[in-house]
């Protein structure tokens, strides 16, 4: 108990892609990617952002945040349109030397290139605080949706038993017992 008591808490910063819908082909959304908290601020990252589905969408602009300046004196952005982008981005200002939550690091703008889902997925190459030290970190993907969901069907389920009378679970809740059918 005292051991615990001495060891700090260590955690680690979540890189978060949000989710996206773009309503159209040929239509764009811009998806966000934060940092949902950085104790010891921010002196730079370097990330790769992949779509799992390129033949879905396409990644054609990234727009840096206000905090490295704009252009950012040092940023490395890999060529777009393209379906994984790399970027580097470091914090010659100074700009984010406290403690932040949901620091927005990079903004996509994809377009939808046909319907269905792709992921969005990160890859973490950097991750720098304010004094040049490694942030302990990992990530959580995005979904991007192009176009309308597809309508939900329904049907019946027609159960039959040898012999009849045998109690049919569903999902483990009791519907009843044999011969049954369930909407």
């Amino acid at each position: 108990l005292i051991l615990c008591a001495i060891l700090p808490t260590v955690s680690a910063t979540t890189l978060i892609a949000e989710n996206g819908t773009i309503p159209s082909v040929g239509g764009t959304d811009d998806i966000i990617i934060t940092a949902d908290t950085l104790p010891n601020g921010l002196s730079g990252f370097e990330i790769t952002v992949m779509l799992t589905d390129p033949a879905k969408a396409e990644i054609i602009q990234v727009i840096t945040p206000a905090w490295a300046g704009n252009p950012p004196p040092l940023s490395v952005i890999t060529s777009v349109p393209t379906d994984s982008v790399g970027i580097l981005i470091i914090d010659f200002y100074e700009n984010v030397n406290h403690s932040v939550s949901n620091l927005e690091l990079v903004t996509l703008k994809i377009r939808g290139d046909s319907s269905g889902t792709t992921g969005l997925n990160i890859s973490i190459d950097n991750l720098q605080d304010k004094d040049g030290f490694s942030i302990a970190s990992s990530v959580q993907n995005g979904t991007i949706i192009i176009g309308s969901n597809p309508p939900l069907t329904t049907g019946t389920l027609n159960v039959t038993s040898s012999p009849s009378a045998a109690d049919v679970l569903l999902d483990g809740v009791f519907k009843g017992t044999t011969p049954i059918v369930i909407p």
